[in-house]
């Protein structure tokens, strides 16, 4: 009741106030404002200063997902492939980690470099029905990078469609990368930056006519897409705390070498990132995420 307004619950305030829940909780109607405050420390409930946000919830999130889950449920193997696309950025300084440490130091030190911080991005994609990955590393993901990408996967799957479940990152969409595919199933309208909504494919995108369906996450849902748990794996084996700081090239020698490792390919992968062979199929993380489908329902 608290997380919401109290507009909701036919008042006219903005806050909600004491006297306010106990008119409107009717186990509190017999206590003093006293006893409703003691009731509300007990069970955990508090009176703070509110933290400013901004918030844009997808009005299609649910549609969204039992869409995603439609298509998890009636892909053919023989025809079809499912990857699930993400990028991420990695820094030649260490981001920090856990780690073991004497006693007597207070705590692990994560060496810095004397150089200003480097960058570059890794572009990859789970198979969500083998574990094998896709990956580019670029200095910059920018739009032909993406396309050079599907590219790619279509050479990897000739004679096959690949869906391809991916956040909305308006690069994903960009009318050069949609002019290089097939034409896309959705139900659910692409919008267009207001910049891009009058922009004109370029001839060379056009025509290529990649067999790639883009399957889009309902918006601030990266939960949803078991590839950040890939990241999550990276960044615990190799990126936190690393000390290749003065060693730029090294370090991208190492994020290759550890996409090559056979643990990080096929059921291994699978299994830690919370999903097992599409066969089944089970996709757990979405049917945790669909409050109206149950486990049994795969």
């Amino acid at each position: 009741m608290v997380g919401q307004s109290p507009t909701n619950f036919g008042l006219d305030q903005s806050r909600w106030t004491l006297k306010a829940l106990r008119e409107k909780i009717e186990a509190f109607k017999d206590y003093s404002l006293g006893g409703v405050w003691q009731v509300l420390k007990k069970i955990g409930v508090r009176h703070l200063r509110a933290r400013q946000y901004v918030h844009s919830p997808d009005p299609a999130y649910q549609a969204k997902v039992e869409y995603l889950l439609q298509q998890i449920r009636s892909h053919n193997p023989g025809e079809q492939e499912i990857y699930f696309l993400d990028q991420l950025t990695v820094y030649l300084q260490p981001t920090i980690g856990y780690d073991w440490s004497p006693a007597s130091q207070k705590q692990p030190l994560c060496r810095l470099g004397h150089y200003s911080n480097k960058t570059f991005r890794i572009c990859g994609a789970l198979n969500g029905l083998t574990g094998q990955t896709h990956y580019l590393i670029r200095h910059k993901i920018k739009v032909p990078t993406i396309i050079q990408f599907f590219e790619e996967l279509t050479l990897k799957h000739p004679q096959k469609t690949i869906w391809v479940i991916l956040d909305n990152w308006p690069v994903h969409f960009h009318p050069d990368v949609l002019a290089a595919l097939a034409p896309q199933q959705s139900p659910f309208p692409i919008i267009l930056p207001k910049s891009w909504q009058h922009l004109k494919p370029k001839a060379k995108f056009k025509g290529k006519n990649l067999p790639v369906q883009l399957l889009f996450l309902p918006t601030y849902a990266s939960w949803l897409n078991p590839i950040e748990k890939m990241w999550r794996w990276l960044k615990q084996d190799l990126l936190h705390n690393h000390r290749l700081v003065d060693q730029w090239d090294a370090l991208k020698i190492k994020v290759e070498q550890w996409f090559a490792q056979p643990g990080h390919q096929n059921q291994p992968l699978l299994q830690y990132v919370g999903l097992r062979a599409l066969q089944s199929p089970f996709y757990r993380p979405f049917a945790d995420a669909s409050s109206n489908m149950s486990k049994n329902a795969f």
